[in-house]
């Protein structure tokens, strides 16, 4: 049979050591690896922020005001639960169903903690939009091409440090951030 591969004795220690604390009496569960220096001993779970609009129920139709067909303005949203750990608040409007994969609608970074929420059409103090997918600065309404209802998701991120973006900053720069909160409403859309 030769020699077993180290792969086969890790698995043989940790299996020991599992039958060791199960005759102890403690939970196996609870033992964690060592971190090492790229990656942490424990990945932190974001809070959950509540995220709801006075215009649509969550998984609701987003009333056509918000959209190419009408104001094209961005619905009112309002928020609850950010920790108070959270610097600077991001919020992101997708398209989950563009032709050409995801779509963004809107993108908005700089959004002050102590914010917990925004009109129709307006944006709080201190935001900054970011480049939407049609390529203009600001809020674009879902425009969809008729058939089919499109699924829209607004993210809105709690982030631990501030990203001091500038307007018209791409879409891109909110991947990758590591929220210490996050939330989301999701709405439909179509057009006949």
């Amino acid at each position: 049979m030769g020699r077993p591969r180290p792969a086969v004795l890790s698995a043989l220690v940790l299996g020991a050591g599992c039958l060791a604390a199960a005759a102890c009496g403690t939970s196996a569960t609870t033992a964690t690896a060592p971190a090492t220096a790229t990656e942490p001993a424990t990945v932190t779970t974001p809070a959950t922020i509540r995220v709801s609009s006075p215009a649509f129920a969550t998984g609701g139709r987003i009333p056509v005001r918000y959209t190419c067909q009408g104001a094209d303005i961005s619905p009112p949203l309002r928020w609850t639960s950010v920790p108070s750990t959270t610097k600077e608040l991001a919020l992101e409007m997708i398209d989950l169903n563009a032709p050409g994969g995801t779509f963004a609608h809107w993108v908005l970074a700089g959004i002050p903690s102590a914010t917990h929420g925004m009109a129709a059409g307006r944006v709080p103090r201190g935001a900054v939009a970011g480049r939407n997918g049609f390529g203009k600065i600001g809020y674009g309404g879902p425009c969809p091409p008729a058939g089919k209802p499109h699924h829209y998701v607004i993210d809105l991120m709690a982030l631990p440090k501030r990203l001091k973006l500038s307007p018209g900053f791409a879409s891109g720069a909110l991947a990758g951030q590591r929220p210490v909160g996050a939330g989301v409403l999701r709405g439909i859309y179509s057009r006949g």
